[in-house]
Formats: structure tokens, sequence, C-alpha cells
């Protein structure tokens, strides 16, 4: 059994319309890319080996109900999302891609099932965006018994503000927070909890 067999990097939302199409995010949050870039090298790398899994927004009112209320109440956004990732951020070969069609991804229930059959104990989240698709992907983890890491320095957010809110309301209280530079350290510690 390899070190890092038990945990899982969830890619979520990395995606044009919610990067590349939102220049304010990419203002807000200039290492971005830079920083995603690195955690995937790091987790692709044969010396640590973390699987990882791209979590992709689909919203379209065929497959996503709460659309139509939701523009209601914000009329000035987009409906309907497509899947198409940021370039940084394509899937290599193997790499498992899911989709889901609300904030949660494990409201998709072939994560939970897909992750379960893996083996996988350990759930680092990352992407777009933290407030909401990151916290809430988050949350499904942590409330179906996963230990979670949001590795903040990978996230963003329509503002600094709205992204350092949730790191410092839930950060401790549903997930451990670590950057890239910190990763493989507090995955080594949850590991032995």
């Amino acid at each position: 059994m390899e070190k890092y067999d038990k945990v899982v990097l969830l890619l979520i939302d990395v995606q044009r319309a919610f990067f590349s199409d939102i220049p304010p995010i990419g203002a807000a949050f200039p290492d971005f890319r830079h920083n995603v870039e690195r955690l995937l090298g790091l987790c692709r790398s044969d010396e640590v080996g973390i699987e990882v899994v791209h979590v992709r927004a689909v919203y379209n009112p065929e497959v996503s109900a709460w659309t139509a209320y939701w523009h209601a109440l914000n009329p000035d956004k987009k409906t309907v999302v497509t899947e198409e990732p940021e370039d940084f951020t394509r899937e290599l070969p193997g790499e498992k891609v899911l989709h889901k069609n609300n904030f949660d991804g494990f409201l998709n229930a072939e994560l939970d099932k897909y992750l379960k059959e893996k083996g996988k104990t350990l759930v680092v989240c990352c992407g777009l965006i933290t407030s909401c698709c990151v916290l809430f992907t988050t949350s499904g983890a942590f409330m179906r018994g996963y230990k979670t890491v949001v590795v903040e320095d990978c996230c963003g957010d329509r503002t600094v503000e709205k992204h350092d809110n949730t790191m410092n309301t839930y950060g401790h209280y549903m997930f451990t927070r670590a950057t890239v530079d910190t990763l493989l350290a507090t995955c080594d510690r949850l590991l032995t909890l």
C-alpha cells in the first residue's frame, strides 16, 4: 500500500465559467492558477501519488431543479453552466471526471460510491467558489464521515473577503486548513487519526 492511497484530491469547478469568464476572481486571487498547477504537480508526482478527481458543474434547467428560483434571485448570473475546464486543470488519462448538477458534489451518489470503492478516507478539496461549491462539497464529505482538508491557496471566490470568511468560519470546525506547502504534513497527521 502506498502512503497516500487513502487520500483523494477533489478539484472542484475549476472551469472557464467560474474563472476565465469572471475576471474579478482572477484579479482577487492572482496566484490561484500557479498554486493549482503546483498542487496538481505534487499530487500527480510519482513520489506522492494522490489521486485527482475532477468534479465539474453542469447546470441547466433540465437537470438542475433549483435554477428557475435561483435565476429569479440572481438575474445577472448564468443559469446554464457547461463543463469546459480551464486548460491548466484538464484531466490526465485515467483521472476520474464526475459531474454535479448542484453545489454539493456528494449529492451525486456516484462520488461517494466511487471514493468508498477506492478506500478513500481523507478528502482534500480545492477549487471554485470557496463560499459555495467548495464549502458545500467539503461539507458533504464531512457529513459522510470523511476527514476533510481545504487547500486554501488553491481556492477562489468572488471576493477575498468571502473566501476569508468561509475559511475562518468553517476551517477547523468541519475541515482542516492547509496550503500547497503544508498539505503533505497535514495529510500525514490526519492519516494517523
